[in-house]
């Protein structure tokens, strides 16, 4: 079976929408589902965005077709993120979760490696998961709630790849 990517972006800047979805570009054998909710409370960063991707996560069925990848809306996906995510999907069922270097400017990266998986040294943006392992774990409602969660999810898995690609750029589209 195919994989079925759920990207998830909590929008407070809709102008960078564009941009963004030009490295989301399906040119594979997958389907994508962009689902993009824009907060009108603009509560804060971490609070808003992150009851945003809970209450996604939570419209997804749990089955091992569907992928999840969140995406904040100034973080820019490479064009060949996802190309590169299915060649590694395919044929290899046990797989459950993808880490990607990230580019954080000034030549910083944010390494995909297991010693990496730390809060403060992980993104939302570096990993696409399977939902079948979020099972029920969601997101802390604080600015730091993704790290925490990124580490709780994908903490002691034994199938997880580390691509040491930059895959996506963080910030890139802050204004």
């Amino acid at each position: 079976m195919n994989p079925v990517f759920h990207i998830i972006t909590p929008v407070t800047r809709i102008f960078n929408l564009e941009r963004i979805a030009h490295g989301l570009r399906a040119t594979g054998d997958y389907d994508t589902h962009w689902h993009i909710s824009f907060d009108h409370r603009l509560l804060g960063v971490g609070e808003s965005g992150h009851a945003v991707r809970n209450r996604i996560i939570d419209t997804i069925p749990v089955c091992s077709e569907n992928w999840i990848f969140m995406l904040d809306d100034d973080t820019l996906p490479h064009p060949d993120l996802l190309n590169v995510v299915v060649s590694k999907i395919i044929g290899n069922p046990k797989l459950q979760a993808i880490v990607v270097s990230q580019d954080r400017g000034n030549g910083q990266v944010l390494r995909a490696a297991v010693g990496n998986l730390k809060v403060g040294q992980i993104d939302m943006g570096q990993a696409i998961i399977r939902r079948s392992l979020i099972g029920d774990k969601r997101v802390p409602l604080r600015y730091d709630g993704d790290g925490f969660w990124l580490v709780e999810v994908l903490h002691d898995q034994l199938n997880v790849l580390y691509l040491d690609e930059a895959l996506s750029w963080y910030n890139k589209l802050r204004q």
